[in-house]
């Protein structure tokens, strides 16, 4: 008797924390299937503002507000950076996470 309650006992243990593994791992998904559609749409977002014109208005310096996203254009010597922010709120920890991405437009034709 005594070996069935011990081995009820072991058998509990090894299951709670296999539940306790499985419930990590899915928490770990889902924020990692967040930040990938993050990185997508930040990618998105950065190759339609990188072809535009250098003058264009959605490269004007200063910073641009969208939905769930917002870029900051700056300028130096003819190069302009634009450095995207796109954030979500991870519905695992209710908590705000981002992705950024940099790039550059140059004002000038190459051959």
């Amino acid at each position: 008797m005594p070996e069935s309650v011990i081995a009820c006992l072991i058998l509990g243990l090894s299951l709670s924390g296999m539940f306790t593994g499985f419930v990590m791992c899915q928490k770990t998904v889902v924020f990692s299937n967040n930040n990938l559609l993050a990185v997508h749409d930040a990618r998105r977002i950065m190759e339609s503002l990188i072809v535009s014109s250098y003058n264009s208005s959605s490269l004007s310096v200063g910073t641009h507000n969208l939905t769930n996203s917002s870029y900051l254009v700056s300028e130096s010597n003819g190069v302009k950076t634009v450095t995207l922010t796109v954030w979500w709120v991870d519905p695992t920890r209710s908590v705000s996470s981002s992705v950024s991405l940099v790039s550059s437009v140059a004002n000038a034709v190459h051959p």
